[in-house]
């Protein structure tokens, strides 16, 4: 009666090896993805990289690198493939595979992305020079403008997103900015935030903002 009991309240001995050969192998396979990831490295890369100042500037592990160049695409295989994204200098990637001049920076569970490994360093580049700015482009009431180089946004750009921020401020239409940036799909339209629901979008024309609507594609 006993027997019978685990037999159809339990787990059979067949079911639990079956389940513990399941557990070990992945197990294993975890284990064999991080031995793989510890020991990629990338070319050129001193092993004795000097320390960073700060623990905040500190890379995240070994395999942690900082876009250094102003752009840089991820492919969707090594050297070919299609552009899937584009990512910027200062952005943070944890290489994962490598395969001649190309590293692939997305987790192992996931689609891959691909870039040059020369497009990135082990430190973390140093700030772009910021532009000096009218005290009233730099209001405090302005919040989360991208600064020159963050996701690619240079002095033209930060200066478009202050000066239209300024404006809805000064024109009553916004009592605080959330956040602005560029549009990822329309070249030369911009967008502000002011904690709405939507988004304001504009374009420049004689370095003053044009609105035009709730929508890019109205610009």
């Amino acid at each position: 009666m006993a027997t019978q009991g685990r037999a159809s309240g339990g787990v059979s001995g067949e079911a639990a090896d079956m389940l513990l050969q399941v557990s070990v192998e992945r197990i294993e396979r975890a284990n064999v993805e991080m031995n793989r990831a510890c020991e990629l490295g990338l070319p050129d890369t001193p092993a004795d990289a000097p320390t960073p100042a700060t623990v905040a500037d500190a890379p995240l592990g070994p395999n942690t690198y900082f876009v250094n160049v102003e752009m840089t695409e991820e492919r969707t295989e090594p050297g070919g493939g299609v552009v899937d994204n584009r990512i910027y200098r200062g952005q943070r990637l944890e290489v994962t595979d490598r395969s001649g001049a190309w590293v692939r920076v997305t987790g192992l569970e996931y689609e891959p992305r691909w870039v040059r490994a020369s497009h990135l360093s082990r430190e973390q580049p140093a700030p772009l020079p910021q532009p000096d700015l009218a005290p009233g482009l730099m209001d405090a009431r302005i919040q989360g403008i991208p600064a020159v180089g963050e996701d690619g946004n240079d002095e033209a750009d930060v200066r478009a997103l202050r000066t239209a921020a300024a404006q809805l401020l000064a024109s009553g239409q916004c009592r605080r900015i959330e956040y602005g940036d560029r549009s990822a799909n329309h070249r030369g339209v911009y967008f502000i935030n002011c904690g709405e629901n939507s988004n304001r979008f504009f374009t420049m024309r004689d370095d003053e903002p044009r609105f035009c609507g709730r929508s890019a594609s109205s610009c």
